[in-house]
């Protein structure tokens, strides 16, 4: 069950194909060359698959490395490491699951609008973001439960000029790292009215959500 959203809500999910053809949706395949950047200058260039489940609120990232498999997931706030592997571990400059809530958030925008776990308000004037005008929209978790996965502090922020949600800020949940994650360059997935970004970019910020450095650029290819 879920509530009536408010109208801003509504605004952006309808920028992304509205909530009757994302409820179509029960999962998305993705295959993703991703250039993860070093903080000496370097940066390292994987490939990369993503399963995506929009109403689980859950994503599984999975790759091939030299040294072997591995396979990272969310499901339900929870995130675990199913399979591991050295090389990929040493290669990136962010945490693991930090970068899947990341990828989870910016993709599945409607599902996380409408979650009944959460409240969304609202600011109302907006703020430059990155040179763009946009409604800061704050979320704070509903605490049902000590021992449930609580969603991390974000701010999801809804451009002023076609509604996209195509910027979010969040706290990861080592609680130690700000992350800025944006949307660029939208897609309709074949066979389905449904929007999704084809290039995602991840950000270090502090934690007044200033840029420190960028993290991860990901090109997003619908398997």
């Amino acid at each position: 069950m879920i509530s009536v959203p408010a109208d801003f809500i509504t605004n952006s999910i309808e920028a992304v194909g509205g909530l009757e053809n994302w409820g179509k949706i029960k999962q998305l395949r993705f295959d993703c060359l991703v250039t993860y950047y070093q903080s000496n200058g370097s940066f390292y260039l994987t490939q990369q698959h993503y399963d995506i489940y929009p109403w689980s609120n859950s994503i599984q990232i999975s790759g091939k490395e030299p040294q072997g498999r591995y396979i990272w997931q969310i499901s339900h706030g929870q995130f675990d490491i199913l399979e591991d592997n050295e090389q990929i571990r040493n290669s990136i400059n962010i945490d693991y699951s930090c970068f899947a809530e990341a990828i989870l958030n910016i993709i599945n925008i409607p599902a996380r609008l409408i979650d009944n776990s959460i409240i969304l308000t609202r600011g109302n004037a907006p703020i430059n973001v990155q040179g763009d005008l946009y409604y800061p929209v704050s979320r704070q978790s509903k605490i049902v439960d000590e021992n449930s996965a609580n969603e991390s502090e974000a701010v999801f922020y809804q451009n002023t000029n076609n509604y996209l949600v195509d910027v979010i800020w969040f706290v990861c949940q080592n609680e130690k790292d700000f992350v800025l994650v944006r949307g660029y360059d939208y897609i309709k997935i074949k066979n389905s009215d449904i929007f999704i970004p084809s290039r995602i970019e991840i950000s270090k910020t502090d934690a007044q959500g200033i840029t420190k450095s960028k993290l991860v650029k990901i090109e997003v290819n619908p398997a």
